[in-house]
């Protein structure tokens, strides 16, 4: 879920940087009428849509690799709210700031997710080594 998000958070970038300023360039109708393009009925449903799949998501994601202990409690509710805040900043009820921030937080939950699940790989090795007589 967390993927088919973040693809439809891309589409929509890529569509703001690279659709609209040419419909707007060649079809001024079309921004009059829809104006920044989330008016545009696909857009208006892609938006919304992306942003729960991208949460729900991360979420699923950070909850089950606590679940099998794969990352550190810590390492997973720092995702999960970072995850959250995140969301909240793409909103678009708050400031910009908030957004930078957000992103900031939720930055930091991936890498701490991505250490932890280091050290608990670096573990594993270490205990197969110790089976298998390998010291």
């Amino acid at each position: 879920m967390a993927v088919t998000g973040l693809t439809f958070i891309f589409g929509l970038d890529d569509s703001e940087v690279f659709i609209f300023p040419t419909l707007a360039k060649e079809f001024p109708e079309v921004m009059l009428k829809y104006g920044d393009g989330t008016r545009m009925p696909s857009v208006a449903l892609a938006f919304p849509l992306s942003g729960v799949f991208f949460v729900v998501g991360y979420l699923l994601f950070s909850y089950q690799l606590m679940n099998t202990d794969c990352i550190s409690i810590t390492a997973g509710a720092s995702l999960m709210i970072g995850t959250l805040v995140f969301d909240i900043g793409l909103s678009g009820f708050v400031p910009m700031i908030v957004v930078r921030i957000a992103a900031v937080i939720f930055g930091a939950g991936l890498a701490w997710t991505g250490l932890s699940s280091r050290a608990y790989v670096a573990k594993q090795y270490a205990d197969l080594y110790h089976v298998f007589g390998y010291e």
